[in-house]
């Protein structure tokens, strides 16, 4: 079983404390709180996952991009699940509660309400929660048997909803997709050979449309696996794209602007791009039946702000067969190669790093081979992200 550490941010760190030093926070109830955050900092919360390996998840920096306005309904920074979404038919218990925590990063949610947030009054409730939730979990922690979890998990809640209140209609909160940061993947190769290097050799690949004797399979990368490997900016991705999927809400990062204007190519990651259709039959065939009552909105959206990139020379369909594609991200300033398809009548994820490209790594060296299946090809453009595992 994997041990997960999640570390929180210092508080030193946030515009709260700034204002406190520069005189200007009057709030002598928030300053006692924000003296207790910083007292209680840092936590670490050890979490068991399936994975074998040990991981460590520290709450990392974040730079806002600052070419791409967060004005969109839907463009923002937020907590996408909340916790009884997340633990479905399982209990809340220290388990449950502590990965949801690690998962959705928790103590770096509550580090954007204090740095962007210019509410003093949900900056204090999301503070006060903090501290209570940090406070309830360590004495449930300590009464073991005892341990009234459902009482935590309804403080988690709570901080949960003011953390997004807090957030919402704010500009410039960094979503943590950014294509900029210094954590990425340097290029194409590195990208390609650590996602290979992740896949999970137990899992039979999944076949593709194509009956080209040289289509080739597409393997399997575990979430729990991938939080280890990836880029951290690309793990919240997927993880969000999934999470806003599974709750029915709708997942586009393109500003309200490119969304008025049916923009089929935005680049900032998180952006809806045009209708998938599967034309190199690289991934499996298009989802059939009916769309499921989680998926109605997304599939109106993409529907009413979207379109055909290419119809090649063919009457375009009326709507998209299925597959949401976004723009990926997780290789340093390259908006280019990383794409993620969300199969949204099942919701099953892949990714992309070469651009729908096969690719090989021969003697030679790394090279792609196109999109279409061929024997130079040696390996699927798309890599299936399990979310689950």
């Amino acid at each position: 079983m994997a041990e997960i550490m999640f570390q929180e941010k210092p508080a030193e760190t946030s515009n709260t404390l700034q204002r406190k030093a520069a005189g200007i926070l009057q709030d002598n109830r928030k300053s006692e709180l924000t003296l207790q955050k910083q007292q209680l900092a840092p936590q670490q919360h050890r979490i068991k996952l399936p994975d074998k390996r040990q991981v460590f998840l520290p709450v990392p920096e974040f730079r806002a991009p600052a070419e791409i306005p967060v004005d969109g309904v839907t463009q923002r920074a937020k907590i996408w699940e909340d916790f009884d979404s997340y633990r479905g038919a399982n209990l809340a218990s220290q388990n449950t509660i502590g990965t949801y925590f690690a998962k959705y990063e928790i103590p770096l949610m509550v580090t954007k309400v204090d740095e962007y947030s210019h509410d003093d009054r949900q900056i204090g409730k999301v503070d006060r929660g903090y501290v209570l939730y940090q406070q309830r979990f360590a004495a449930a922690v300590a009464a073991a048997g005892a341990a009234n979890w459902n009482a935590v998990a309804g403080i988690l809640k709570s901080l949960v909803v003011n953390i997004n209140e807090a957030l919402d209609g704010v500009a410039n909160v960094p979503t943590g997709y950014a294509a900029d940061d210094d954590t990425n993947w340097a290029n194409v190769q590195t990208a390609v050979g650590a996602a290979h290097g992740a896949v999970n050799a137990g899992v039979a690949g999944v076949a593709p449309q194509s009956h080209s004797p040289d289509a080739r399979t597409i393997r399997t990368i575990n979430y729990s696996t991938a939080v280890g490997v990836f880029p951290p900016t690309l793990v919240r991705l997927l993880r969000d794209i999934h999470a806003a999927w599974k709750t029915g809400q709708v997942m586009d990062q393109r500003s309200q602007a490119d969304q008025d204007a049916s923009t089929l190519t935005a680049n900032n990651p998180g952006a809806m791009r045009s209708w998938h259709m599967n034309t190199s039959a690289t991934l499996p065939a298009a989802p059939g039946g009916v769309t499921p009552p989680n998926a109605v909105a997304l599939e109106h959206h993409y529907t009413a702000t979207s379109g055909v990139m290419n119809a090649l020379g063919v009457a375009p369909p009326p709507g998209p067969v299925g597959y949401a594609e976004y723009t990926g991200t997780g290789i340093l300033n390259d908006a280019h190669n990383s794409k993620i398809i969300l199969d949204y009548k099942q919701g099953d994820v892949y990714l992309t790093l070469t651009h729908y490209q096969h690719w090989s790594n021969i003697a030679a060296g790394f090279n792609t081979q196109g999109q279409v299946p061929s024997a130079a090809g040696a390996h699927s453009p798309w890599f299936k992200i399990d979310i689950n595992a």
